[in-house]
C-alpha cells in the first residue's frame, strides 16, 4: 500500500510494504486511517486498520471466518470507534467491529 500526495509524490517513504489481496478500503471521516479488507484466493478474508503515522501503521483488526466467501463493503462508524462490514452469509449480512479494543 502506497500514499502518495496531489502531485504524485510518496509519502511516508518508510512504510513498510504491505499488501492486500483483491480488497477494498474506506478512509476513516477524519482522514488519518483506513479499514482495508484483503480477500485472499486461498485464505481466510481479514480486516485491517492502517494508520501510516501509528508505530504499528498495519494493524490486523479480525480474521473473518471461512465461510465469508465475499466481503461486500466496509465502513466506518461517524464517532471512528469501530467498523462495520458487509459480507453474503447465511447467518447476518452485516458485522460491526469495535477498532478502540
Amino acid at each position: 500500500m502506497n500514499f502518495v500526495d496531489g502531485r504524485g509524490q510518496q509519502l511516508y517513504p518508510n512504510l513498510p510494504k504491505q499488501q492486500f489481496a483483491n480488497g477494498f478500503l474506506a478512509w476513516s471521516l477524519d482522514g488519518r486511517r483506513i479499514a482495508a479488507v484483503s480477500v485472499p484466493a486461498a485464505a481466510a478474508p481479514s480486516i485491517w486498520i492502517v494508520d501510516p503515522e501509528a508505530r504499528e501503521p498495519f494493524k490486523k483488526l479480525a480474521d473473518l471466518p471461512v465461510s465469508v466467501h465475499r466481503p461486500i463493503g466496509i465502513t466506518w462508524t461517524p464517532d471512528g470507534s469501530a467498523v462495520i462490514i458487509g459480507k453474503q452469509e447465511a447467518i447476518s449480512d452485516i458485522v460491526l467491529f469495535d477498532v478502540t479494543r
